[in-house]
């Protein structure tokens, strides 16, 4: 209001005849203009209070200007007002919840399992090699990198075909550099199977979860990748797979050279395509389908965020409970709305359900290690 409207608006609130109307009119429409929410009633007659006790001088105006007018500004003023005044305390609310049961991010963590079943949990030893077999030794770097380098066999020990594993948790992720120089980078929840040492006249590999590859080129011994669904046979390129038990198709995503996918149906069957570069193969109910491929979207989790491209929030929930060990519960009916943005998954998980809160559509509640969504 101006100083003018001001002072036409308190000469009614000192008036004896209007004072009452105007205070009944203040607290009702209060009450109605917070969006159906309670009001506190406290805060209510604190805010009444403080308007009825200023003791302005003023100027009595024409009777005729109708002071409803100005009384309606006030009334648009307070309800703003309370509007927020609830809006910061709900957000207190939700940040001392978000705050107390806060779930901090994955990190660098694995186990290495060696072909005579023993197991080195990566994330608890030190930079330096960690093992040492025949024909090869195992060493973790400073930057966490798990390295496979060959090293001469002196006394000509049989070196056989041994089988590693390393493996991610929940929360965790892992890089390895293979024999043969090839660099995997694991997401969380993922498991690679390997010979300690590439013999014959190829390179085979097994995947489960999501992996992304950077595979050294070596025309005369192909790299094979196998999946629960499919076969990716490479000479040398950049490609990420992503093959998670939960999910109902595998993606690959190619960015560098050629692959080939090939499935093998339940009768035996067999389908197969080659990808170029930005291209997506899809398998799904034993049959592959191709793709653009957005290179942005498909390594977002190697860059260290998420990123949502019309994403459904189930697909994004498992992605966040693989990420931050957490049980997903829903509760309700949780609208079928797609989700675009990217968000650090360095955060705390807070964060990101804050971001996602955002819209108004969903929203949720955090008790100890499980996340609650409800619409």
């Amino acid at each position: 209001m101006t100083e003018e409207e001001t002072l036409e608006f308190f000469s009614y609130v000192h008036d004896p005849v209007y004072a009452r109307e105007v205070k009944q009119l203040l607290g009702s429409s209060m009450e109605d203009e917070i969006t159906g929410k309670e009001l506190d009633i406290t805060v209510q007659d604190r805010l009444l209070a403080h308007i009825f006790s200023q003791d302005l001088p003023v100027k009595r105006k024409n009777q005729s200007i109708s002071w409803l007018k100005y009384a309606a500004a006030v009334l648009f003023v307070v309800s703003v007002g309370l509007y927020f005044l609830f809006q910061l305390r709900n957000s207190s609310d939700t940040q001392y919840q978000y705050s107390k049961n806060n779930i901090q991010p994955g990190k660098n963590k694995a186990i290495l399992t060696l072909a005579d079943g023993s197991h080195i949990v990566l994330d608890d030893v030190r930079e330096g090699e960690i093992a040492k077999q025949a024909g090869f030794s195992i060493a973790k770097k400073s930057n966490g990198q798990v390295v496979y380098t060959a090293v001469p066999n002196l006394y000509n020990v049989k070196v056989t075909n041994a089988i590693n594993a390393i493996s991610t948790p929940r929360g965790g992720q892992y890089q390895v550099v293979l024999p043969d120089g090839s660099k995997v980078w694991l997401n969380a929840a993922s498991s690679l199977k390997f010979p300690a040492v590439f013999a014959g006249g190829q390179r085979k590999v097994e995947l489960s979860g999501e992996a992304y590859f950077e595979v050294s080129k070596d025309k005369t011994r192909p790299f094979i990748v196998k999946t629960g669904k499919q076969q990716v046979e490479v000479l040398g390129t950049h490609f990420n797979i992503s093959s998670y038990a939960d999910e109902s198709n595998t993606r690959t995503d190619l960015f560098e050279g050629a692959v080939r996918v090939t499935v093998l149906s339940g009768s035996g069957q067999k389908q197969e395509v080659v990808l170029k570069p930005a291209q997506r193969s899809l398998v799904q109910d034993n049959k592959i389908s191709v793709q653009a491929s957005v290179e942005k979207e498909a390594l977002a989790w190697k860059e260290g965020y998420f990123m949502f491209n019309h994403e459904s929030i189930e697909s994004i929930m498992k992605k966040v409970a693989r990420w931050y060990d957490v049980e997903i519960l829903y509760k309700g009916d949780v609208q079928r709305e797609t989700f675009i943005g990217r968000v650090s998954k360095y955060e705390n998980v807070a964060e990101l359900l804050k971001v996602l809160e955002r819209t108004e559509t969903i929203h949720f509640k955090i008790e100890g290690r499980k996340i609650i969504v409800s619409p």
